[in-house]
């Protein structure tokens, strides 16, 4: 191969580097740290339907707890679990975990003289809303977000921007006031464009999204004392089997 087959090879390397190389480090930069509020797109948030879903599937596997409990134990109150038709999704699975606690206490009872269950701390931080809230907060931080001014006075609002004329004139800025009070006029006639503060996402995207949060943690949770009872009703059959044998 020449030096100069070599060179056309290298140079097309090259070009070839130089096309893509935006898109490479855009992928890099992008996965580094938490998404920014740009990054969020608008309603962006899980489908009623979903979340219905997903928790209609938690009542059944309660249910079937609530069931295998009652047997276990003949002193246990057994519940008829369901939904009610009449309230929403978040009312529904906040019912839920009221069941739920019940069966943990159970479980507790069941196996304080064998493997002991240890009460999740998570059920008791979904109850009081003490787990979703630092979620919740931050959403709404999302929610509320409001573009300013890249220069200028930083408001668009006619009623601020005259006040604000007001300030920077009683303090010895005649210039600044002079901004605010164009600014004013430009905004009031629509010679200047305000930014648009359609919220990034709904506050309904918000709570579905912090509706969709807690089904998954009562779904984790549903799962952690299914293996409790698994875990109890065979050390029963050991148990039982063992009497047989002996």
């Amino acid at each position: 191969m020449t030096q100069n087959t070599y060179i056309i090879i290298i140079s097309i390397i090259v070009i070839i580097i130089s096309l893509f190389y935006p898109y490479f480090t855009k992928n890099i930069v992008e996965g580094l740290g938490e998404p920014s509020v740009d990054s969020i797109k608008p309603d962006q948030g899980v489908s009623e339907i979903e979340l219905q879903d997903k928790l209609t599937k938690l009542y059944s596997n309660v249910r079937e707890h609530e069931r295998r409990l009652a047997l276990l134990d003949n002193s246990y109150k057994k519940d008829n679990i369901q939904q009610n038709p009449i309230q929403n999704i978040a009312k529904n699975a906040r019912r839920l975990l009221i069941y739920i606690k019940k069966q943990d206490k159970q479980l507790v009872k069941l196996t304080k003289n064998g493997n002991r269950y240890i009460s999740s701390n998570s059920l008791d931080g979904l109850i009081d809303g003490s787990l979703l809230l630092p979620y919740y907060n931050e959403l709404m931080k999302v929610h509320k977000y409001k573009k300013k001014p890249i220069m200028g006075p930083p408001s668009t609002n006619v009623r601020e921007l005259k006040i604000y004329e007001q300030i920077y004139n009683r303090n010895g800025f005649p210039d600044d006031g002079k901004d605010a009070r164009k600014a004013a006029v430009e905004y009031r006639y629509g010679i200047k464009e305000r930014p648009d503060n359609t919220p990034i996402i709904s506050m309904k995207a918000v709570n579905n999204l912090v509706l969709d949060a807690m089904i998954k943690y009562i779904d984790e949770i549903v799962m952690y004392q299914n293996n409790a009872l698994v875990e109890y009703e065979k050390s029963l059959e050991s148990a039982i089997t063992g009497m047989y044998i002996s």
